[in-house]
């Protein structure tokens, strides 16, 4: 069980990773990029999420067509994180 589990748990990951360096209409917002992204003359809408999170995979195609209808507009952000803690430090 655990086998199957560990197989189930890298798929999924791996998944996300493929999906994740596909989908560059939403900023992929980390550490080293928050503070330049966020914050500036503009809205910004993050979705802070977890890649195991069902919720989160659910909401990903629907994200992606929101980045997509605001990829033009320079008044506002689009944006994900895994890294809850960049703003809470």
């Amino acid at each position: 069980m655990s086998r199957s589990w560990l197989c189930v748990a890298f798929g999924t990951f791996a998944l996300f990773l493929f999906a994740s360096a596909f989908a560059d209409d939403v900023i992929v917002l980390t550490e080293d990029n928050f503070e330049k992204e966020v914050g500036q003359d503009r809205g910004a809408l993050v979705e802070f999420y977890a890649p195991w999170c069902g919720h989160c995979k659910k909401l990903a195609p629907e994200y992606e067509k929101l980045g997509a209808s605001f990829k033009k507009a320079k008044s506002v952000l689009i944006g994900k994180g895994m890294e809850l803690h960049i703003i809470l430090d």
